[in-house]
């Protein structure tokens, strides 16, 4: 756990962030720059407003941050990890829809305000039509000693037989 603290230090620096996420995503162009970024909080999940019944789903990312690209945003995570995950995918999973629900929870949140002018799935679901949720992208950083011999994808991971 000491140096997954380590990792999380080291990755703060938001030049070392992009300079990461350049290297990984965009074969070491330089598409992304420190001042493109903006740190994010790292728990996922849904957080269950005062009163509400239902349970919580949160799960806490190394290091996020939202990152500028183009004309829109991204949100990026990054997991170090210093052992095999041989259930990584499944947890990238887990990170992914927790970020997803976050947003969404955020959106249901906005849109309560203006409730009374919606009708039908909008009213119910408190989701509108043309609501958007940013892109959301894990990195996996392995810093073990031993090569990665776990599944990289979820699709490695799923008996098709």
């Amino acid at each position: 756990m000491k140096k997954d603290t380590v990792w999380k230090a080291y990755l703060s620096d938001d030049r070392r962030f992009a300079d990461l996420v350049n290297g990984i995503m965009f074969h070491g162009a330089q598409a992304v720059s420190a001042k493109d970024l903006t740190e994010r909080d790292t728990q996922t999940g849904y957080m269950p407003q005062p009163g509400e019944r239902r349970q919580r789903s949160i799960k806490i990312r190394d290091t996020v941050r939202e990152v500028r690209l183009h004309d829109g945003l991204v949100r990026i995570g990054i997991e170090c990890e210093e052992y095999v995950d041989y259930s990584m995918p499944l947890r990238d999973l887990g990170y992914t829809a927790g970020e997803y629900e976050k947003q969404a929870a955020e959106i249901r949140r906005c849109i309560r305000q203006e409730l009374s002018s919606l009708h039908g799935a909008e009213r119910m679901y408190r989701f509108k039509k043309d609501s958007r949720v940013i892109p959301s992208v894990s990195l996996i950083l392995y810093c073990g000693r031993d090569e990665w011999n776990g599944p990289r994808t979820l699709h490695d991971m799923i008996d098709f037989a």
